[in-house]
């Protein structure tokens, strides 16, 4: 991976600044490189970097991919397709068939994302953290800091796919985000235990009226543990381990042992939604746009659409003034990303219930070829089309 240093990025007004280099920032430079934007790319993390979350890919984000032009990135060694979803509410289970569906490691997907977007010539610069950012003149200054350094970069647009925790984005006019009352936190950690019984190719979902934990294997054989929990309910079972544990044992579900010595990360509040999604020459995409508890694969398949919406409507509309291209996104954003958001969150909330959760599964389990719609719903990726057109509408 060939990065550069904030010394060599200083100097020049950039056509884009993308901070962020997670899926939904890597696509957006991918693609904005690829058509001869001066791209510059900055992330707080040194790749490859440890994330736990979101490393199933469904058909929309496998499909954004290729259109990105990253199929390459699906060729990772050891990828493997997913077939089973198994569910378990306490003592009841059923399983539902995947399809089109793909495990990744975090690590192995986000190194060669950045690797893509490098190759299309994106300027990358990893460990900066972004302090703040402002309009000057013709152009949106962010500062930044990395080690001794505290430069102040410019870029004729910025794109913010800067995740969850986004603290500078709340000092922006209009960009406050709210966090839902009943919001859960995530947390996850991956570890190497080859003798629990956790099949590859399938992912276990345990769910319980407190949160749920997703297990599945990821290509080098280790475990990748993903879990959602009500805040309170970490601090009654004594940790995350011991609420992870509690879950799968009421699903009968193999218990990780020692669970409550792993390297455990968390995120912040997963339902959250922010006021507005742009500001004078600033557009925010991916989770940092707004998020809600996702499934099997939705999580990173927003953060790809997001990437891949946010770059496509910036070059069609390049000849549009910034007035109109900050309306556009909220537009489009609206239409295409948080339409599906608020149908995940729907499910989210009816599923809390551990009496309609049973029922769904029994329903689902009797009769799998109901499910085929919502599974569809969820992969479908025809997100690119009618861009210009609600670009037309918002003049």
């Amino acid at each position: 991976m060939k990065t550069s240093s904030l010394r060599d990025v200083g100097h020049r007004v950039w056509d884009i600044i993308v901070l962020g280099a997670g899926p939904a920032g890597s696509t957006a430079a991918r693609i904005l490189a690829s058509s001869g934007r001066s791209v510059l790319l900055l992330d707080k993390k040194r790749f490859p970097r440890t994330k736990v979350c979101g490393c199933c890919l469904n058909g929309s984000a496998i499909r954004l991919l290729r259109e990105s032009g990253m199929a390459d990135v699906l060729g990772t060694a050891g990828v493997q397709s997913l077939t089973e979803l198994r569910l378990h509410v306490g003592a009841y289970s059923g399983n539902l068939p995947l399809s089109n569906t793909l495990v990744m490691s975090r690590e192995a997907l986000d190194t060669s994302m950045v690797d893509r977007a490098i190759d299309a010539g994106a300027c990358f610069v990893p460990e900066v953290t972004v302090r703040s950012t402002h309009l000057e003149k013709e152009s949106r200054c962010v500062e930044v800091q990395s080690n001794e350094d505290r430069p102040t970069l410019r870029g004729q647009l910025v794109l913010a796919a800067t995740g969850l925790n986004s603290a500078f984005l709340e000092s922006e006019p209009g960009l406050r985000v709210a966090v839902n009352s009943h919001s859960r936190i995530g947390v996850g950690a991956a570890c190497s235990v080859s003798s629990l019984p956790y099949e590859s190719r399938t992912v276990y979902m345990a769910m319980s009226k407190h949160g749920y934990v997703g297990i599945v294997r990821l290509e080098d054989g280790r475990l990748n543990v993903a879990a959602a929990f009500d805040p309170v309910y970490i601090g009654k079972a004594g940790g995350v381990g011991n609420a992870v544990a509690n879950v799968l044992s009421q699903a009968r579900l193999p218990v990780i042992p020692r669970s409550d010595l792993l390297h455990w990360r968390g995120t912040s509040f997963l339902s959250q939604k922010r006021a507005s999604v742009a500001a004078p020459r600033l557009l925010v995409l991916g989770d940092a746009a707004g998020y809600v508890e996702p499934f099997t694969g939705e999580g990173i398949a927003w953060a790809i659409a997001s990437g891949f919406l946010a770059a496509r409507m910036t070059t069609e509309a390049e000849s549009q003034p910034h007035g109109v291209l900050e309306k556009l996104w909220m537009e489009v954003h609206l239409k295409h990303i948080q339409k599906k958001q608020r149908a995940c969150a729907v499910i989210a909330a009816l599923i809390r219930s551990e009496t309609l959760s049973r029922a769904l599964l029994s329903l689902l389990s009797s009769t799998p070829w109901l499910a085929r719609p919502l599974l569809e719903y969820f992969n479908s990726s025809s997100i690119a089309n009618g861009i210009m057109t609600a670009g037309k509408r918002s003049k």
